[in-house]
């Protein structure tokens, strides 16, 4: 290696060394998240934007000065980024067997589906070791049968809501299942 010059790996060592990726790309997160609630919500007025910047800097400062939040968003965020790789790799997998067009209602159920599945395996991956030991089986509560009927109903609730009201949810439904079934 050539005097003054670093490799990538070297520069994110240091960076790491440095606090980057435990105080300040969190730091960044947080006031990134409550400005934009601030600015979207208009809770403090119209027009605003210097006291959403000066409010969400503040609680972004508390925040990361909370090791425990710290802990819980890097974890988050790691368990995240390989929930987002698996959703792609479905993308790509449906979007070859599925012709999106003629079966889109079909294409968002199974990507809401999954998104609300890795989801929950997310979350209860991250918050099992911050829940008392209280006996209650949080991961198997999240997983369980149950749970999963009601991601289902979420997943047709957010269909319904998310698509354009062009024709009632019953005859759309109704069309894609005489075209699946050939009637």
């Amino acid at each position: 290696m050539a005097i003054g010059f670093w490799s990538f790996e070297e520069v994110l060592s240091q960076w790491e060394s440095m606090g980057v990726f435990n105080v300040i790309m969190p730091f960044l997160l947080f006031f990134a998240i409550i400005y934009s609630i601030l600015d979207k919500a208009k809770i403090l007025g119209e027009n605003r934007q210097g006291i959403n910047a000066i409010v969400s800097i503040v609680i972004s400062l508390i925040a990361i000065r909370t090791p425990a939040v710290l802990e819980i968003t890097s974890k988050l965020f790691a368990n995240m980024a390989v929930g987002v790789v698996i959703l792609l790799v479905l993308l790509v997998f449906l979007g070859f067997i599925l012709d999106t067009k003629s079966k889109k209602m079909w294409f968002q159920f199974i990507f809401i589906a999954t998104a609300l599945i890795i989801f929950a395996v997310v979350v209860t991956n991250v918050m099992k070791d911050y829940i008392p030991s209280t006996g209650f089986d949080f991961a198997g509560f999240l997983l369980s049968p149950q749970m999963f009927l009601a991601y289902f109903v979420l997943a047709m609730i957010i269909l319904i809501v998310a698509r354009p009201a062009q024709k009632p949810f019953i005859e759309t439904l109704s069309d894609v299942l005489s075209k699946e079934t050939g009637r």
